[in-house]
């Protein structure tokens, strides 16, 4: 750290280099820091700008946000994905869905660090979802709990507690699907 970087500058080169480093990218693949961040676009990552006092939680989450968008660009295949998806919308957000857990299942399994932090960056996004909330099947996305019991299937992480009701609501039939599917 040179005597004129900040912590937050420091956080954000680091975060850049190992970001492109799981993602498998040369250094030409450009990490940002924007308002309009977590977002991936050819060639660019953008990940929002961390607060002046980023707090150990803060980092775990902007870090979860860069490793999804980085495992995303080293194991996704967009156009065998777009090939593959099913007509109906409510079958594409449940493909969707699990072809992001598949992905970051792979980083998860890998990486315990890793693993924590996408845990972070998930509890978060399902908090600004009002996951906690959904305790209804009418309230509960099919997708995300599809999504949920997938990852937790394929890490053996549990849904984060915040999503516990969400998953319940759908667990018993997701999993009575998935062992007919089976037994096909």
């Amino acid at each position: 750290m040179s005597a004129r970087e900040t912590p937050t500058e420091l956080f954000k080169r680091s975060l850049a280099q190992t970001t492109r480093a799981l993602a498998g990218a040369d250094e030409e693949m450009e990490v940002s820091f924007g308002a309009e961040g977590p977002r991936l676009s050819p060639g660019r990552i953008v990940l929002p700008h961390p607060p002046r006092n980023l707090s150990d939680a803060d980092a775990q989450r902007i870090r979860g946000q860069a490793d999804a968008l980085a495992l995303r660009l080293a194991h996704h295949d967009d156009a065998k994905h777009t090939r593959l998806r099913p007509p109906s919308a409510d079958a594409r957000a449940v493909y969707d869905a699990v072809e992001e857990m598949r992905i970051q299942a792979l980083g998860a399994n890998a990486l315990k660090g890793v693993a924590g932090n996408l845990t972070a960056a998930l509890t978060d996004q399902l908090e600004r979802k009002g996951a906690a909330g959904m305790t209804e099947r009418a309230r509960a996305p099919l997708a995300e709990a599809v999504a949920l019991v997938v990852r937790e299937r394929l890490t053996g992480l549990a849904p984060p507690a915040n999503a516990k009701a969400l998953v319940d609501a759908w667990r018993a039939d997701i999993e009575r699907d998935a062992r007919a599917a089976l037994n096909k």
